[in-house]
Formats: C-alpha cells, structure tokens, sequence
C-alpha cells in the first residue's frame, strides 16, 4: 500500500501541472491589446495593462479549450520529457487535462481530489494530502474568479508589456512556504490576445515549459460533453 506520503508527492506533481495549463491558457486567452496609437503620434504612452485588467476578463470566461505541447526539464536527465494534449476549462470550477501522449490519460481537478483516469482505471487522491495543493488551489481559483486581493495573498505579481500591448510577460511569485519551497515562479508569456508559452521553475532546477495553440477562449459545453469532457456522473455537477 502506498503510503500518504507517496500519495502527497504524486498530487504535488498533478497540481503543478494543473496550475501550469490552467493559468496559462486562461490568461492567453484574456489578454487586452490596446489601439494602435494614432499616426501622428510619435512618443507612445507606456502600455496600460495591468494585471486587475487581465483578472477582470478572466473572471468573464464561460471556459476554454486549448492543445499544449509541454517539455518538463529534469535536472538529472539529458533530454526532456514530452507531454501533449487538450484542456478544458467551464466556469466556474471544471478542469480537465487531457495527455494524448506518450500515452492517454484524464486528470481531473475537482474541489477535494484530483482523480487520475488511464482507460478504465481509476486513482483519486484526497488534496488535503499534500500542503502544497492548497495554496495552488487558492490561486487557480482567485485567477478563475478575478480576485486580485486572494491572488495577491499567495503571489508576488508582476506583469511587463511591450510598449504596445502586444507581448507581455505575466510572473507570479510564491510568497510563502510550503509553496516557496517548491515553486520558484510561474511565467506566462503573451502576445497580443494568446499565450505563446508557460514555464514553471521548481526550486530544485527542474522546469516545465508549455506552448498553446487552437486556443478556444469562449468554449461552452453541454451537459452530455461536461459528462464526457469531465468525467462526471450523472447529477455530479
């Protein structure tokens, strides 16, 4: 039997994975390019993003679909580790990840555990089991929910666009431990109104780094796909 803290260490790499695909097709997909400056204008004023302006339009998002393609770099081995696949998000709180390779498999994030589905196989793992999920789970859902003061809470924020709206760099920061000890910071990278990529740096110098495509900033779902998507039972949601 596997013990609580084996468990807490497979959550742990759930979660960071979670948060990485989560955050970073939400925040692609909710970028603001501001108006091109007029032509007669020749010192632009600075880009006036901010990162209240981007939780704002996150919390309007009836959800997403995205294709990533993420390489996680360990530090003891000399080629990364390839994943790929889709993930989907409907408001308020449903996220599923998808992987298509190297091999098929569905995790799914709900308010207590993180279930783990490999054809008709299936792990749940309670996420009071590693102190680590919680506060990734406070900041997933203050990014959802555009709650800029709970977000502030766990993470240092920091947002840099270009002069022009167009590129922009969004860094979160832990503040605290445990989170501090794994997580050196999260980085979504953007250009204009999608992600061009994520990357997640551990404490311990392994990183994972994801780039987004077909990202569908407006997708709804039925209640036959949510059952699909989701892995739901019937009368679950």
């Amino acid at each position: 039997m596997q013990t609580a803290n084996c468990f807490g260490k497979r959550l742990r790499r759930f979660a960071l994975a979670w948060w990485l695909s989560s955050i970073a097709a939400l925040a692609g997909a909710s970028a603001i390019a501001a108006e091109a400056p007029a032509p007669e204008e020749r010192s632009p004023p600075a880009c006036a993003l901010d990162v209240a302006t981007v939780l704002r339009s996150l919390a309007a998002l009836p959800g997403v679909e995205a294709r990533f393609v993420e390489e996680r770099h360990i530090v003891l081995l000399e080629r990364p580790l390839q994943t790929s696949g889709v993930i989907y998000y409907a408001a308020p709180d449903l996220f599923a990840r998808h992987t298509e390779a190297p091999s098929a498999s569905v995790l799914v994030v709900e308010a207590r555990q993180v279930r783990l589905i490999r054809g008709d196989d299936q792990e749940t793992i309670p996420i009071n089991v590693a102190p680590i999920v919680k506060p990734l789970l406070r900041g997933f859902l203050a990014v959802l929910q555009g709650d800029l003061d709970a977000l502030g809470a766990d993470y240092s924020l920091a947002l840099q666009p270009d002069p022009d709206c167009v590129r922009w760099v969004l860094t979160l920061t832990p503040r605290a431990a445990p989170l501090q000890d794994a997580v050196a910071r999260i980085v979504v990278e953007g250009q204009g109104a999608l992600v061009a990529a994520t990357e997640l740096v551990e404490r311990n110098g392994d990183r994972t780094r994801t780039v987004y495509t077909t990202v569908d900033p407006a997708r709804t779902f039925t209640a036959a796909e949510k059952t699909t998507v989701f892995r739901l039972t019937p009368g679950a949601e």
